[in-house]
């Protein structure tokens, strides 16, 4: 059976102060799907960029031919993924766009987005505290 997309309208834009506003909004996701966000047409050349609750972030620019972003997300939790369109290098612009989001099965996610992991460092020691010990009491 066909899945069909959701397509609307949308504006990324910059304000008369100056704010650069990218479109936001959030699209739920059930988990170990494929979320398609598809740049169907756009005023200005657009990078998508979508997060996971658990932190992984897919971004594209120009996936979809003639500059448009596609990212195509095997998602990996339950719940609401947010998904940003600005501009790609954050220049101000002033640029409507249409955008199809589809929610496929996860086999249906070719070519899929590499996602990027976002690991925070180990904290370090503080100068003149000895470090712990591991596997034993300090």
């Amino acid at each position: 059976a066909d899945v069909a997309a959701t397509r609307f309208n949308g504006t990324v834009e910059t304000n008369v102060s100056n704010n650069r506003d990218p479109f936001v909004a959030q699209v739920f996701s059930s988990g170990a799907e494929c979320l398609r966000v598809a740049v169907i047409s756009q005023g200005s050349d657009l990078e998508a960029t979508l997060v996971s609750p658990s932190g992984r972030v897919w971004q594209d620019d120009d996936s979809n031919g003639l500059n448009r972003p596609l990212i195509n997300a095997i998602t990996d939790v339950r719940g609401w993924y947010p998904v940003v369109l600005s501009h790609f290098a954050g220049s101000s612009v002033n640029a409507d766009f249409t955008i199809d989001i589809t929610r496929l099965p996860s086999t249906s996610c070719s070519p899929a987005t590499t996602p990027r992991i976002f690991v925070a460092p180990a904290p370090k020691a503080s100068k003149g505290t000895a470090a712990p010990m591991l596997g034993g009491a300090n």
